[in-house]
């Protein structure tokens, strides 16, 4: 079969290569760490961690610890799940005893200068303060009604950081008061309704609402007071009466510090730039082996692979507890596809890893850009619940397969993307040992559209059953159907460029590999973002074209133009090699 035999050209080159050892210096990122700050009443890390072990029902309805909203406060705010020496639980809980002092913390980032001026900031961080007159006039209010009136699709970049500034600007008063607390379940309807202090609380008895009402002052002032025992008592009186009306839903004790281990581990953010630095020194060293066929780098890259899979057993663990968490696969939405993305992309890295080293390293730069793209402020981390078309067996098949084959479809684009660099980087010297390597990443990128293609195709099958299920139709030409049918012919077509006499060549086949996967990205996000469908569940908000696409789309012209000028200019050598080879 044409598989078997690209399996078989790859161990011949792999035969052939002579392939490069050095140790590339780690990059560093070397940051200031701001100092801790001192609010006038200190939280203690044990005090606020009970804090956060309490249960507590977020909006969508998904019963889980006030740690998890705690650390979504704090990372809306602050993009990390801590700020200035503080814990999530430690800030929030302090943000609700000392509201002056974190009116005046500068914790919102501000970029566009035109928002700076009309704030009349010197520095990129803004506090609370900042957004409000002596008065109590809110500085932007116009901006933001001008904002909200306009299309996601269609405002510019100062009126989408008013949008950012203005939710971040909710979610900091919103904490501050408490309107995130739903913390006492309602004493005859627990599974619908839980409520915070601030509401008015009806169909409560006196003694309930007494106690709803008060219990969390008289904790914030036990706090304030430095009575730690006092404050401890007050949250195990909580703890007794969320048990006494809400345990018939609240998750078991077990489940809920996984969570919270979960939530401090933050795992897929960590493991991104861990994955890019050591993606590109694995990178470094192969186009030095390239290069330099004397240095091997054996034992570096042997470290390497080891390294590799260590953090892919880690990211393995982190999408199973994730799945424990929330009770469901863990590729529902936007970033936990784009979490599973990234994990089908290091699988497919590692498959190939044996016979392509290369592969392997740049799947794992690759996969440490998709986790950074996956934390971006356009993603939301949170865990939620499935909206009720998702509650079948069919999310776990159908979604899985799909996404798995975007991961091959993403090796293949990023191999012949580098099979375009390295054709464009062939002089009379390197040419026998790039057009090996050229080769041999072509036939491993065509091994990867296959199987992608494979995936892909029993995919929307499997996609047409479920939908009949849900819909009453097979099949409905829906834009993401219609998207995923698109994807499947130009990978078709792809895959059998081979044998029309035009279209022949290795440089043409990386070059439609790198453009077909533009395919996927519209399957995959631009239906999403862009067109309406049955499949809008998955959606956001419309947004316009970020800048990089232009950048990106400019830099695959020039790269693949110079790529077929070089290959042309260095065909008569390449030929002549060939047949000192025959010879």
């Amino acid at each position: 079969t044409r598989f078997r035999q690209l399996i078989k050209r790859t161990n011949d080159i792999y035969l052939q290569k002579k392939s490069l050892l050095t140790i590339m210096v780690l990059l560093l990122s070397i940051g200031s760490q701001a100092a801790d700050l001192n609010p006038p009443h200190p939280v203690s890390k044990e005090t606020a961690e009970a804090f956060g072990r309490l249960y507590v029902q977020d909006n969508g309805g998904r019963m889980k610890p006030l740690n998890s909203i705690n650390n979504e406060v704090v990372v809306k705010l602050v993009k990390h799940n801590s700020f200035r020496g503080l814990t999530a639980d430690q800030m929030v809980l302090s943000m609700m005893l000392d509201p002056e002092f974190w009116q005046e913390v500068p914790v919102i980032t501000v970029t566009h200068p035109q928002l700076r001026g009309i704030l009349q900031l010197k520095e990129k961080k803004a506090s609370f303060d900042n957004f409000f007159t002596l008065d109590g006039q809110y500085k932007i209010h116009q901006n933001v009604e001008d904002a909200y009136r306009k299309q996601p699709a269609y405002r510019d970049k100062f009126e989408q950081e008013v949008v950012k500034v203005d939710e971040q600007i909710n979610v900091f008063y919103m904490a501050r008061i408490g309107n995130f607390l739903k913390i006492f379940p309602h004493p005859t309807d627990a599974a619908q309704s839980w409520h915070t202090p601030t509401e008015t609380l009806v169909g409560f008895s006196s003694q309930d609402s007494l106690f709803a009402k008060n219990i969390l002052s008289m904790y914030l002032e036990a706090i304030a007071q430095n009575k730690p025992d006092n404050a401890a008592a007050y949250v195990d009186a909580i703890t007794k009466y969320q048990t006494k009306y809400g345990s018939a839903i609240t998750p078991s004790a077990f489940k809920r510090d996984v969570e919270i281990f979960y939530n401090k581990t933050n795992l897929f953010m960590s493991l991104s730039p861990y994955f890019m630095v050591l993606g590109l020194v694995l990178l470094i060293l192969q186009l030095i082996r390239l290069v330099k066929p004397k240095w091997q780098f054996s034992i570096a890259l042997k470290i390497g692979l080891g390294l590799v899979l260590f953090a892919f057993v880690l990211y393995t663990v982190g999408l199973g507890i994730r799945w424990y968490i929330s009770g469901h696969a863990p590729w529902s939405n936007g970033y936990e596809s784009m979490l599973y993305i990234g994990w089908c992309t290091l699988l497919a890295g590692l498959v190939f890893s044996k016979r392509s080293p290369i592969s392997l390293a740049v799947t794992a730069l690759f996969g440490g850009v998709i986790l950074m793209v996956a934390h971006l402020s356009w993603m939301n981390p949170e865990i939620t619940n499935l909206v009720p078309v998702l509650k079948s067996y069919w999310l776990t098949i159908h979604v899985a397969i799909i996404v798995a084959s975007y991961g091959f479809f993403s090796l293949a684009a990023l191999l012949s993307f580098l099979n375009l660099i390295l054709t464009g980087a062939k002089t009379p010297i390197n040419s026998k040992a790039f057009t090996l390597s050229v080769e041999e990443l072509s036939a491993i990128s065509e091994m990867a559209i296959t199987i992608g293609l494979y995936l892909l195709t029993i995919g929307a099958f499997l996609g047409g059953i479920w939908a009949n299920e849900s819909w009453g139709r097979y099949w409905g030409w829906d834009p993401k159907e219609t998207w995923s049918a698109v994807t499947i012919i130009i990978y078709a077509f792809i895959l059998h460029m081979r044998f029309i006499p035009g279209l022949k060549g290795t440089t043409t086949f990386n070059f439609w590999s790198v453009i077909g996967f533009s395919s996927v990205i519209m399957t995959y996000l631009g239906v999403n973002y862009y067109l309406a469908g049955m499949h809008s569940y998955g959606k956001g908000d419309s947004l316009p074209i970020p800048t990089f696409v232009y950048y990106t789309v400019a830099v695959v012209a020039v790269v693949s133009i110079y790529a077929f000028y070089n290959d042309k200019k260095m065909q008569p050598l390449v030929e002549d090699n060939a047949v000192d080879s025959d010879k």
